[in-house]
């Protein structure tokens, strides 16, 4: 939050705010959503999609009505040729938790899930020290997802299940796993 105008400034720089169509709230957590409140100033028009408990979260942290759309595990918003496709994921690691699955590109954007406590000027994961990179990631489990480690692995059974083919997982924190991406979740069942 203390960043939330340069990073919007900065987002200004790149992009006219109001070519931005909707935006995607996978979790209201502070860190993820600390810049929402400064951005929805400027475009308050804008949809916000998030989970149910999103809305709730959201709502409660910023007492703010923004034009939600509340989406369900299966649900899918047309990028044209692609589609984001929503993955509900409570409890990974708090209730309004949710990942997507861009069609066409084969990436899950896994939120919390598969992320870890560090940073590079390396965004891959083929580009960085792989044992110092699994290394993070289990800490990050041991910190964030312990807790809930059952709900871990039944979510992650299920999208798995979904057989879907995987180019990229790009979690929030951290490391983009893009060679062998599926390697962090084997990681996760050891």
């Amino acid at each position: 939050m203390p960043f939330a105008k340069p990073f919007v400034d900065n987002l200004a720089n790149e992009i006219d705010l109001n070519q931005i169509d909707y935006v995607i709230a996978n979790h209201a957590e502070m860190d993820h959503s600390g810049a929402l409140p400064e951005l929805m100033r400027r475009i308050p028009d804008k949809p916000v999609y998030c989970t149910a408990n999103g809305v709730k979260s959201l709502k409660g942290r910023y007492h703010a009505d923004w034009n939600f759309k509340v989406v369900k595990t299966g649900d899918k918003l047309s990028l044209g040729r692609n589609e984001l496709v929503f993955i509900e994921a409570p409890m990974l690691h708090w209730p309004d938790s949710m990942m997507e699955y861009l069609t066409g590109e084969a990436i899950l954007f896994s939120n919390d899930a598969f992320g870890q406590h560090y940073a590079s000027e390396h965004m891959f994961n083929d580009l960085v020290s792989p044992s110092e990179l699994v290394e993070e990631a289990i800490k990050y489990y041991a910190n964030i997802l312990t807790p809930f480690s059952p709900l871990v692995t039944k979510k992650i059974n299920e999208v798995v299940a979904l057989n879907l083919p995987v180019k990229a997982i790009c979690p929030s924190h951290g490391i983009i796993w893009r060679d062998n991406p599926l390697q962090i979740a084997q990681q996760y069942f050891q």
